[in-house]
C-alpha cells in the first residue's frame, strides 16, 4: 500500500508539472499572438531595437489608419517606449513617465488590450510610472505614493501570476516609503 501511496503521488507531481508546462506555453503563445499582428510594423521593429524615440514619432501616424479598438497593444508600447526613455534620460524622465502614465491609462480603455495578456502588464506598469515619479519628487510625495499603491493594488492577476506577486510587493514598498 505504502507502494501505492507513493506511485499515486508521484503521478499528481508529475500532472501538476505537465499542468504548469502547459500553463506556461499557453500563456506564452497567446501573449506572442496578441502583439504578432504587429510584428511586422515598423514601430514594433524599432521598439525591438531599442529605438524608442522612433517608436514615440511612429506609432501616433500608425494609429491614423488603424481602428480604435485595435489601438490599445500599440498604445501599450507607446508608453513602453515612454518609460524606457524616463530611465534613460534623467533630464526628462519627470516628462517621460508622465507621458507613459498617459498611455498606459488610455491603453487599458481599448478591447484589444482588456482582452490580451498586457492588461495585466499595463496595470502593473501604471504603478512604476507613478512609483518612478513620485522618485522624483513629483507632486506631493505622500500622495504621489499613495496613488503607485493604489495603482499596484489594481493589478488583476491571478495569485499565482508572478505579476501579482510583484505588485503586491511594489504596493508595500510605495506604502513604505509613504
Amino acid at each position: 500500500q505504502k507502494v501505492h501511496i507513493q506511485m499515486k503521488f508521484f503521478c499528481m507531481q508529475r500532472q501538476s508539472l505537465m499542468a504548469l508546462i502547459f500553463s506556461a506555453a499557453l500563456l506564452t503563445a497567446t501573449h506572442t499572438a496578441s502583439a504578432q499582428e504587429y510584428s511586422s510594423s515598423r514601430w514594433m521593429e524599432l521598439y525591438n531595437r531599442g529605438q524608442y524615440e522612433s517608436v514615440v514619432g511612429e506609432i501616433p501616424k500608425w494609429l491614423n489608419d488603424v481602428p480604435w479598438e485595435k489601438q490599445g497593444i500599440p498604445l501599450y508600447f507607446l508608453g513602453e517606449s515612454y518609460y524606457h526613455l524616463g530611465l534613460t534620460d534623467p533630464s526628462k524622465s519627470a516628462t517621460y513617465f508622465r507621458q507613459a502614465l498617459a498611455q498606459y491609462g488610455e491603453c487599458l480603455a481599448h478591447t484589444d488590450l482588456q482582452l490580451s495578456n498586457y492588461k495585466t502588464t499595463a496595470q502593473y506598469k501604471k504603478g512604476w510610472a507613478l512609483f518612478r515619479l513620485a522618485e522624483l519628487g513629483d507632486g506631493e510625495i505622500a500622495e504621489a505614493y499613495d496613488k503607485a499603491f493604489r495603482a499596484y493594488k489594481e493589478v488583476n492577476a491571478p495569485a499565482s501570476d508572478p505579476l501579482s506577486h510583484l505588485s503586491n510587493y511594489m504596493a508595500g514598498e510605495a506604502k513604505l516609503r509613504q
